[in-house]
């Protein structure tokens, strides 16, 4: 069922705030003992601490198998996944995939801080179970439900922005009962004060940084040790389309192997690297930022990965033949002039010679194929134009 079939989104979001509206519950000492420990567990978390000690301290207060933190910024619609918990490989790259599809972001932005919410307290059994989720997503990585809780809707430094964490029930996990979901609700500041505490998300926190990102670009933030701090869902989108030699690992491994098989492409100390797709229909430009600890305000020092897209235009029959009549090397240097966003500085550092060496191959290149620029040149190949 296409998100236009379901109930207004302002009635999903009415039925979400119902039971958030009625008075407190009296707690049960059983109740009051898990919320005192998972209390606990949130105030121990610091700036050092895993992302994943978030999910590790609410394992005890409400059942799910798997957790994801989700961060969505009102002004300027994002996607970063903070945190990810026991998420089955290929789960976050299906889930961006069917993302146009989905109801939960306006339904997210129309909820006060403070909300959890089964499935089931928004949405019938017919209209949940009738979601593309329900039917495509969820049964192929074993889920069958979803609970979302509402964390925060303002943030000091940036303005209004929602981090929502996402409990995710499997085959071995029950459903939330109503007193588990107020239990959650009565913890909101202290899991409010953790996210804070791990200083996530940094890119929405950072707006030079966040701007320079388009909605369709990939980041991750990787510690000294190698490990993600940080990553949004394009990351490891990415990193599944573009693995150097075909790897599949669990996601986290995937992507931090990624970013290391990039950077040993590099014979230098290239701070940006291009990598092509195996089916040669894109190339994904990778750069490399580092981030000191005492200027971006930080727990610890990081390395900031961009990763940007640009998929490629053919180069038609014709086109062909034209490169059919350069040297083995002008040919290459020629396509990737075409079909890549590089320089003759980024093909030099690509290739392994100087940026001269480069420079001397496309004025023959110019010359032998009767063009002046590369946008001249993209227009031979692909068919816009004839040869002189």
């Amino acid at each position: 069922m296409a998100a236009h079939t379901l109930p207004p989104i302002g009635e999903l979001i009415r039925r979400a705030r119902r039971w958030h509206l009625e008075p407190a519950p009296v707690w049960f000492p059983g109740e009051t003992t898990k919320m005192d420990a998972a209390r606990r567990a949130l105030q121990n978390i610091t700036a050092t601490s895993p992302p994943t000690a978030l999910f590790e301290a609410l394992r005890g207060l409400i059942p799910f198998d798997a957790g994801m933190l989700e961060t969505i910024r009102v002004d300027q619609p994002w996607d970063p996944v903070d945190v990810l918990f026991d998420i089955p490989e290929g789960f976050v790259r299906a889930r961006s995939s069917m993302i146009e599809q989905d109801p939960a972001v306006p339904l997210v932005l129309g909820i006060e801080a403070g909300v959890a919410c089964v499935d089931r307290e928004i949405l019938s059994e017919r209209e949940f179970s009738a979601m593309p989720y329900c039917q495509e997503l969820y049964p192929r990585y074993g889920f069958v439900g979803v609970s979302g809780f509402m964390v925060t809707a303002e943030d000091e430094i940036i303005g209004r922005v929602h981090n929502t964490i996402w409990l995710f029930r499997g085959t071995r996990c029950r459903i939330p009962n109503f007193r588990e979901c107020r239990m959650l609700e009565a913890l909101h500041g202290e899991v409010s004060d953790a996210i804070a505490a791990l200083r996530l998300p940094f890119l929405a926190r950072h707006p030079l940084d966040f701007n320079a990102l388009g909605s369709d670009s990939g980041y991750a933030l990787l510690r000294r040790d190698g490990s993600i701090f940080e990553a949004n869902l394009h990351a490891f989108s990415f990193a599944n389309q573009y693995a150097v030699g075909g790897q599949r690992q669990h996601q986290q491994h995937e992507l931090v192997e990624f970013i290391r098989s990039v950077e040993r492409m590099s014979p230098g100390p290239a701070r940006k690297l291009h990598v092509r797709r195996s089916d040669d229909k894109g190339i994904l430009s990778v750069s490399f930022q580092c981030l000191t600890r005492g200027r971006y305000g930080l727990p610890e020092d990081l390395t900031l990965v961009r990763m940007s897209e640009v998929l490629l235009e053919t180069i038609d029959r014709r086109g062909e033949q034209y490169l059919a009549t350069l040297s083995p090397r002008k040919r290459h240097i020629a396509r990737l002039l075409v079909q890549t966003p590089m320089s003759a500085k980024d093909i030099a550092v690509r290739l392994g010679v100087s940026h001269r060496t480069v420079e001397k191959h496309k004025e023959h290149i110019f010359q032998v194929l009767g063009v002046s620029s590369v946008e001249a040149l993209g227009k031979l190949l692909r068919g816009s134009r004839t040869a002189p």
